[in-house]
């Protein structure tokens, strides 16, 4: 027996933690972020929690009087325990929708099942003192074993399906990634070339020169122009000069940043990517530089103005990102986005384009829900529902059987009586 002191102790335990957890739950409901937090400075509390601190404190409440009552609780704290146990181990940033309301820290999980099983014990062995049958409970016992494993299949296919998802969306950022990287190193190449026979033939030709820019402008369609700029930064030539005369002997020294690109080409002797800049020619671009050296004299550079709508545009409606909400960013600075509205609830896979050593832009891409549609089925809500109606059948099914096995008992018994009674009348009579 409990002492009457130790008795009082834990009706405030119980009290404590149902309101504790009453509070939580409050919080999730109302959506209300000062109640959520309640015992953050131990561990996040989630919706899960607030249910097992309810559960746990009015089975605490109701063990000394209810036993049996305290025992069915002990086993939904066991349940949600283990429910909570399996997307702690997948960790918060992949729970999504029940399973985000389910998910707690592993530690908090293995409190409450081993609180959960304790607790059930000690109602079990108190209900059996009381003369009743703790069997009658069984049909409701067997129906949350069967509903905690069907919950743990439903998160085991759960997790396979989402791994398997994101590991499509990978491949498809992946895929994007490359082909926009080598697009531009394409375009690196071809102004290379372009600087090589220049350097080779101590300059090239104005009518030849414009011709080789002539076809690579045509060939490659994201050459907005192709320049060249003289030793003091002033472009001398544009091809093709339509829709870029802005840029004819325009100082491209005017903007700091231009400027910092170009001396930074002419002492490293190396391509070089400008970052994004508003163009002479209207739009977001960014120009690659290539130097021209013959023997130790500095003389000029070939530029390659690039365009980013059309590059970006063009290399991603065509790729696996198509049905994706793309948002491209130069440093801090967004310069391109497309794509349909992203699935809510799904986090941004961040990619980077690296073109040259320390020359990145970085992506944020996330499926739309299309995507998702597509990459995942209702094959985890179909085990879950089918498991919990199992579980219901289940226990209906003990609860019956157990039912007319106490009817028969009680037959049984009366037949017994019967008999008993018949014969001690016959005994009676033949006295």
């Amino acid at each position: 027996m409990t002492s009457p002191r130790n008795h009082l102790a834990l009706q405030a335990v119980g009290a404590l933690s149902v309101l504790m957890g009453a509070v939580v739950v409050l919080g999730w409901c109302t959506n209300s972020q000062a109640s959520i937090p309640l015992l953050s400075a131990f561990a996040p509390v989630s919706c899960n929690t607030g249910l097992c601190l309810v559960l746990f404190g009015s089975a605490v409440l109701a063990r000394s009087r209810r036993p049996a009552i305290a025992l069915l609780l002990a086993a939904l704290v066991i349940a949600l325990a283990v429910w909570g146990l399996l997307t702690g181990f997948r960790g918060p940033e992949n729970a999504h929708g029940l399973t985000r309301l389910a998910s707690m820290p592993v530690v908090t999980a293995l409190g409450f099942l081993v609180a959960g099983v304790g607790l059930g014990v000690t109602s079990w062995v108190a209900e059996r003192a009381t003369g009743r049958q703790p069997q009658r409970f069984l049909g409701a016992l067997a129906a949350g074993a069967v509903a905690t494993v069907g919950v743990c299949l439903w998160q085991a296919i759960d997790a396979q399906q989402r791994l398997q998802t994101q590991s499509v969306i990978q491949r498809a950022t992946e895929s994007a990634r490359r082909s926009i990287v080598e697009a531009v190193r394409v375009e690196f190449r071809a102004l290379e070339r372009m600087a090589e026979r220049w350097q080779r033939r101590g300059g090239t030709p104005r009518e030849e020169w414009e011709a080789d820019a002539r076809g690579y402008v045509a060939d490659i369609d994201f050459f907005q122009a192709i320049e060249w700029v003289d030793s003091n930064y002033r472009v001398r030539w544009v091809e093709p000069l339509a829709g870029n005369e802005g840029a004819l002997d325009l100082d491209l020294g005017f903007e700091a940043r231009r400027r910092q690109a170009l001396e930074t080409v002419r002492t490293s002797r190396a391509t070089t990517m400008s970052q994004t800049i508003d163009l002479i020619q209207g739009g977001k671009g960014f120009l690659v530089y290539v130097p021209l050296y013959i023997g130790d004299r500095f003389d000029g550079l070939i530029a390659g103005v690039l365009r980013v709508e059309r590059l970006l545009s063009s290399l991603l409606a065509n790729s696996l990102l198509a049905d994706y909400e793309v948002a491209v960013f130069d440093g801090d600075e967004k310069i391109y986005s497309m794509g349909t509205a992203a699935a809510e609830g799904m986090d941004s896979e961040n990619i980077e384009f690296e073109f040259l050593p320390g020359v990145k832009w970085s992506a944020h891409i996330r499926p739309s829900t299309s995507v998702l549609d597509s990459l995942t089925s209702s094959l985890p809500l179909i085990v879950l529902g089918s498991s919990l109606l199992l579980a219901i059948m289940l226990g209906l099914a003990v609860h019956a059987f157990q039912r007319e096995r106490r009817h028969a008992g009680m037959l049984a018994a009366t037949h017994r009586d019967l008999q008993r009674s018949e014969a001690h009348v016959r005994t009676v009579l033949a006295t």
